[in-house]
């Protein structure tokens, strides 16, 4: 069994054992900042960076299981508004993200979580020809036209400190093809939540 298989088996373990427990769930909304392609924009030369990615709004859903006095289970399911926009104005991206957080309360203000997710993203192209520089001149480049889904796996760490019993503020980091030093990318989002 892989490493992957095993957490998400031990997150589908851990969720039975809190329903049974007669945990009450609990949840959180949250209104969030993301930024995906980090490390692509960290290393684009200015004014190029902010061409790179631009930050969205991301809104997300977190329901939370308790475990005991320390831990809780977290599945939240977010998504970036509003879709992105190729750099040649004829694609369109939606992505949401499901995540499986272990969360440990460290103390009553702070609490980490990590745990295995998963992002999809959805491609709709309105097709046809672009112009797009190539060296000092430039060339027509041909976009076909129709819809892409792609699934991703990533790995989530979240960092979250309670400002009061029902607002807390949070920084997450999505890193997706962890395995893939070539095709490893980083995401990141930071915003505020309200804990029903």
């Amino acid at each position: 069994m892989g490493r992957g298989n095993r957490a998400t088996l031990c997150v589908i373990v851990l969720t039975v054992l809190a329903v049974r427990g007669h945990a009450r769930p609990r949840i959180s909304f949250d209104l969030l900042a993301n930024q995906s392609l980090l490390s692509e924009r960290a290393g684009s030369p200015e004014p190029f960076g902010s061409q790179v990615e631009k930050v969205h709004a991301m809104l997300r859903l977190r329901p939370r299981v308790s475990l005991g006095r320390r831990f809780e289970l977290q599945t939240p399911l977010g998504i970036v508004l509003p879709g992105n926009v190729g750099a040649d104005g004829n694609v369109l991206v939606f992505r949401s993200h499901l995540g499986f957080l272990l969360s440990r309360h460290l103390s009553q203000r702070w609490a980490l979580g990590l745990g295995p997710g998963i992002e999809w993203r959805n491609y709709f192209s309105s097709g046809g020809a672009v112009e797009l520089r190539n060296g000092i001149t430039t060339k027509t480049f041909y976009t076909p036209s129709g819809s892409q889904a792609v699934v991703l796996l990533v790995v989530c760490a979240s960092v979250e400190w309670f400002w009061r019993e029902r607002i807390s503020f949070a920084s997450d980091l999505f890193v997706e093809n962890i395995g893939n030093p070539q095709r490893r990318s980083f995401a990141f989002a930071l915003g505020m939540g309200f804990h029903i």
